[in-house]
């Protein structure tokens, strides 16, 4: 059985319009996960203020020192997570509450012949 074994990564730099809804979608899961941010150096200390408002909740944080490509950031989600699966959530999206239990289930039926998981979900309006 899964227990903990997905981290929900969120690279993100300087902005920071969306990202409690993206937060709230990882920690509002069915089933708990590691939840890592990874900023890129942005020029400001927002994204530590927001994570430190969710007293309780279990969002590791990595400040890059210097502000890298795009990709390196998307990397870093990878080298900084503390479980063997991750999932890259964009700082403006948001994941179905249920995105790390049907990771779970399809980790539990199928173990090692999973390459990777893609799931296709369509948030409307009414549930942001």
């Amino acid at each position: 059985m899964m227990k903990n074994r997905l981290t929900i990564a969120l690279p993100v730099y300087k902005r920071t319009d969306f990202v409690r809804k993206a937060l709230e979608s990882a920690i509002n899961q069915t089933v708990g996960c590691s939840i890592l941010l990874i900023d890129n150096n942005s020029p400001h200390n927002e994204f530590r203020e927001i994570i430190e408002s969710y007293d309780g909740a279990d969002i590791g944080y990595i400040k890059t020192d210097e502000t890298v490509p795009q990709d390196e950031n998307f990397n870093n989600c990878f080298r900084y997570a503390r479980t063997p699966w991750v999932t890259v959530l964009h700082d403006d999206d948001m994941l179905h509450c249920q995105y790390v239990e049907f990771c779970r289930d399809i980790l539990d039926r199928f173990g090692e012949k999973v390459g990777g998981i893609i799931f296709r979900n369509n948030v409307g309006e009414e549930e942001w």
